[in-house]
């Protein structure tokens, strides 16, 4: 014999919470993947769509963005690889895209625990030569890019970013025996030997943060915690702007690496004033 299930009654507070759930299952399946996964900051970085966000001339209006847009949190919403937008410093008015999401969170001797956008240059800011001379002894850190290029870039962009350009720890070389053998290749002599923790706001990447390997560099202080490829590498490679530029890896007691125009690695004699400056920097 047939069983016969009577039918529920809802009183009004149960209408409304099966109502409430209707919606809600509705608002999932509309939303769609994209709009699921942009409450997953990280998940950002699987995503490239290359999207303009204007002109950045103030500061009021860079923390109005990353208000918005959720940086703070970790959220990172509506932002995804590649997306980009004019800093307007006065000086290099270059396009910045996004390179990664939290690249650098909890790194370093002390942690860092800001989230942030990574961001590079889409073209070079400028040109300029590692040192005055051949010489790599002294390691990226006491190098001329790093101690007298690089403290000008900060400067530029801290007049439109103020304190949303963020201050992080990297480990950079401090020392290189011309003497000893270089992981560059058969031949290839000077390797750096030692480097240290210093706090910096804008930094030549290295050269795994671009390819994903390491290629020229001299030894494993040339990478330290700049282990991982950026996330825009993922999607496009380093010669889209068909610019060279320069990277922190020492390659030998005369050169530093660099990434050429062609689309491949390149090395160059550190006095070379033809390279391409394009630092990474992170914003929160």
């Amino acid at each position: 014999m047939a069983t016969v299930t009577k039918p529920i009654l809802l009183d009004e507070t149960g209408k409304q919470i099966v109502e409430a759930l209707n919606k809600q299952t509705e608002a999932i399946t509309s939303k769609g993947i994209m709009d699921i996964i942009s409450t997953q900051g990280l998940s950002h970085n699987g995503i490239y769509r290359g999207k303009s966000f204007g002109i950045f001339a103030s500061v009021s209006a860079v923390q109005q963005f990353l208000s918005d847009h959720g940086v703070s949190t970790g959220l990172f919403n509506d932002l995804y690889i590649g997306d980009y937008f004019k800093i307007q410093d006065g000086t290099y008015n270059v396009e910045w895209e996004i390179a990664g999401f939290d690249t650098y969170l909890h790194k370093g001797d002390s942690d860092f625990a800001t989230h942030h956008l990574a961001l590079i240059p889409k073209t070079n800011l400028t040109t300029s030569k590692m040192n005055d001379t051949d010489d790599t002894t002294g390691g990226y850190a006491n190098s001329y890019m790093h101690k007298t290029v690089i403290p000008a870039v900060d400067a530029n962009l801290t007049k439109v970013l103020g304190n949303h350009l963020l201050s992080r720890r990297a480990y950079l070389t401090t020392t290189v025996n011309k003497d000893i053998a270089s992981n560059a290749g058969a031949g290839w002599k000077g390797a750096s030997t030692a480097g240290d923790w210093f706090t910096v706001k804008s930094c030549l990447m290295s050269e795994v943060a671009v390819y994903g390997s390491t290629i020229f560099s001299s030894s494993f202080f040339d990478t330290a915690e700049d282990c991982e490829r950026l996330p825009i590498f993922q999607f496009k490679g380093h010669s889209y702007s068909r610019q060279w530029f320069w990277l922190k890896s020492v390659a030998s007691g005369s050169n530093f690496a660099g990434a050429y125009d062609v689309g491949s690695p390149i090395n160059g004699y550190a006095s070379w004033a033809g390279g391409g400056v394009r630092p990474l920097i992170c914003v929160g």
